[in-house]
């Protein structure tokens, strides 16, 4: 729970306060807007070694009620526990309840400022959407701020609206959806499915009668009581989530007495006495009013169609949903049944200071060739080519200063012969993570151990001679600073000679026992094969596991650098030139992804870019041109290959072309932005037709805790304008070159 008190009453304890970034706001419904504002806190104080303060109220100042067709709809998208808990997994150190009683509703903006800003939470980051208003009267603003920052030392942050269809997210638009019964808008509003908490009480157990057990929850009265009707929704216990239908409403056929509304949720598929337990329901999409029926045999008929609607669309819905959540363990799971194959892909994230990149580079290449069951690795290989061809590997990614080891899986879900392949490819893949081929001694297979470091450090080694790669890893350790630029040019062969079983097998067991692990499926797995999951993940432990909250972990800004400059020169016949910019000013969040993948689209990552006509079209200079973006480095990159004479026209031409999208348009830019923002849209459409495609959009929204659907992207996209990739441009700012040189051959 959060602080909860009459914080006016503190100002002159005399405690010593501690500095803090605040934020301030009621924060109904934790929504996407909020998420950013909160984003955006945890990286300001990250970054300056400070705490972060919500400061909040115990109840909605202003009363609000709406009208519905069966009665008056009033409350909160959610409870304040529930408040508290969402801003706490959002990074929130501190949340501040202040009572809301007449002394505070009389307090003006500017004795608000001095006493609880200053005095009481020493603010040094404010963090404010741009409509904020406070103070008695809500006499004060974001001018107000302002003023009162400039000269306490405090930097203000104002965070742009989020916006969906063009409108901004707000806590009354979401209301505006859960009265007219739409929860798939609420939930994109929200960026999770809404939910209602409570604790099963009996009925009249008539659903049980007929064959179709129900859990009921009183409506919570704080809560704003969505449409009355029936949801497809998932239903909570503990740590798990199963698919449901709920009806909420008064239940006209068989309640003649009571009013007040009713929350009914029946598991599918499931057999679980959930009397007396604390539930949440989720609902994800109406399925239809709530109807008085002329009979209770009518009423039962509709139900059993009902459950087989819900059965049906909860197999097939391509959203993806959290089945299961422990801290440190969550599985993510996108129900299809489009797709003849199914796929996982299991991420171990930590922080580099827990495992070297070089030990986990390796385990990388010992999980996924063996295990207990398949000691070698022939024997593991043909393990998944009797699966019909089912492919597995493993490999090392970062994002910022996060590690990231991935393991992949696929393989069709059934064979013609009747077999589970994906079943069993389950079972193998857990095999291999969890019991690897060890020898007597409980350590790694020596044998194996000994021959993927070999095959590492030949890898590593071969580095020098793939050019492109070679530039690309020396110029992100030239642009990224400290942690980041380590982990972007990869382990140095000598580490990995340097590990040894010894130690690669305590990390393994760290691994397994540390990590943040984050299990995504996709495709039709069935209820068994999801039980059995969870079983297996639930069994591992959760006391120790690291907590990455984005903006702290992996971190969003870094360190102010001054322009480098970097030449190398090694044999080979061409010039390789990387140039890279970052935002001045304002960093990239991934409310902006859009747009950043829209700029890149244009500069250089397609054949109608424009660093693509330019040197291949009219200078017919190069052999390779593009452009790339990792935003978690807050970093774009433009990469050309060109013959050693032109590489002095050939960096100026890169910079032109940067500084060209900054300034009026002419008519074949703006023609190529639209060909730019067509191909986006195009490859967005392409993608909701691959399981592959699908899986990874459903990672990107779990680790950067952004979840937006294809088709809300696509209109995104649509409603772009060069003026708003023209501001983007305008931000950026040259951190770094680095050019490779080509010199004479060493032999």
């Amino acid at each position: 729970m959060g602080e909860r008190a009459d914080f006016l009453e503190a100002v002159d304890s005399g405690i010593t306060p501690r500095p803090s970034a605040v934020a301030l706001g009621y924060f109904d419904g934790v929504h996407r807007g909020h998420q950013s504002l909160i984003r955006r806190l945890v990286a300001a104080a990250a970054a300056r070694g400070l705490e972060t303060v919500v400061f909040s109220f115990d109840r909605l100042p202003q009363k609000e009620a709406f009208d519905g067709p069966e009665r008056s709809y009033s409350g909160l998208i959610q409870p304040l526990e529930e408040r508290v808990l969402r801003l706490r997994d959002f990074g929130v150190d501190h949340v501040c309840l202040q009572t809301y009683n007449d002394r505070f509703r009389r307090l003006e903006a500017r004795d608000f400022l001095d006493l609880i800003l200053g005095r009481l939470l020493a603010a040094r980051v404010l963090v404010v959407g741009p409509d904020f208003r406070f103070g008695y009267e809500r006499r004060g603003d974001v001018e107000t701020l302002r003023d009162w920052c400039g000269r306490n030392n405090c930097e203000l942050i104002v965070c742009p609206d989020v916006r969906l269809d063009g409108e901004p997210v707000s806590s009354q638009r979401i209301r505006q959806a859960l009265i007219a019964g739409d929860a798939e808008l609420a939930r994109e509003l929200i960026g999770s499915p809404m939910s209602i908490r409570g604790r099963v009480v009996r009925g009249q157990a008539l659903g049980r009668t007929v064959g179709m057990p129900t859990a009921n929850v009183t409506m919570p009265e704080s809560q704003l009581c969505p449409r009355y009707g029936v949801y497809h929704s998932i239903t909570r216990v503990g740590a798990a989530a199963y698919a449901s239908v709920t009806n909420i409403g008064i239940r006209p056929t068989v309640n003649h007495t009571s009013f007040v509304p009713l929350l009914e949720t029946s598991l599918l598929d499931v057999e679980i006495d959930l009397y007396g337990e604390d539930i949440s329901v989720e609902l994800l999409s109406w399925l239809r009013p709530e109807i008085e029926f002329p009979s209770f045999l009518t009423m039962t008929a509709r139900i059993h169609e009902d459950i087989n609607t819900a059965r049906d669309w909860s197999m097939s819905h391509e959203t993806p949903l959290c089945l299961l959540r422990e801290p440190g363990l969550t599985h993510i799971h996108l129900p299809s049944r489009r797709f003849s194959v199914a796929k996982l892909e299991l991420d171990f994230r930590l922080p580099p200071d827990l495992i070297s990149p070089a030990s986990l580079s390796l385990l990388a290449r010992i999980l996924s060739s063996t295990s207990a069951r398949y000691p070698t690795s022939a024997a593991f290989a043909l393990a998944t080519d009797d699966l019909y061809g089912a492919t597995v590997g493993g490999q090392l990614l970062r994002e910022g200063d996060v590690l990231d080891l991935c393991f992949y899986a696929d393989a069709v879900r059934r064979g013609v012969d009747g077999s589970r392949p994906f079943h069993d490819l389950t079972e193998l893949v857990h095999g291999m993570i969890h019991e690897p081929a060890l020898d007597g001694d409980g350590l790694l297979s020596a044998a194996i151990f000994r021959t993927e470091q070999r095959n590492l450090m030949a890898e590593l080694g071969a580095r020098r001679q793939e050019r492109s790669r070679y530039a690309l890893e020396r110029c992100l350790s030239v642009a990224l600073p400290g942690v980041r630029g380590r982990l972007a040019a990869g382990p140095p062969p000598n580490e990995v000679a340097a590990l040894t079983r010894a130690q690669v097998t305590a990390d393994w067991q760290t691994l397994l026992e540390r990590a943040e692990l984050t299990l995504y499926t996709a495709g039709e797995l069935g209820a068994d094969l999801l039980n059995w999951i969870h079983a297996r993940l639930l069994a591992l432990p959760t006391a120790n596991r690291v907590r990455l909250v984005p903006g702290r972990l992996p971190s969003q800004r870094l360190p102010e650098l001054r322009r480098r400059e970097t030449v190398e020169t090694l044999p080979g016949g061409q010039t390789r030139i990387l140039l890279g910019y970052r935002p001045q000013g304002r960093e990239w969040f991934p409310e902006d992804g859009a747009l950043l993948q829209l700029l890149d689209n244009l500069l250089g990552d397609s054949a109608h870019s424009l660093l693509f006509h330019s040197f291949r079209e009219e200078h017919a200079w190069s052999y390779e041109v593009d452009s790339f973006l990792l935003q978690a480095d807050q970093l774009l990159l433009l990469r050309a290959t060109v013959p050693p004479s032109a590489e002095r026209e050939a960096r100026a031409e890169m910079e032109r072309t940067v500084a060209r999208l900054a300034a009026e348009p002419d008519s074949d830019l703006l023609e190529r932005f639209e060909m730019s923002r067509l191909a986006v849209i195009d490859d967005l459409m392409a993608s909701r037709d691959d399981i592959g495609a699908l899986l990874d959009d459903a990672r990107r929204m779990e680790s950067s805790r952004l979840r937006r659907s294809i088709a809300e992207r696509i209109r995104e996209t649509e409603r772009l304008r060069f003026a708003d990739l023209q501001v983007l441009a305008r931000g950026l700012e040259a951190c770094c070159v680095y050019i490779l040189r080509a010199g004479e051959d060493e032999t």
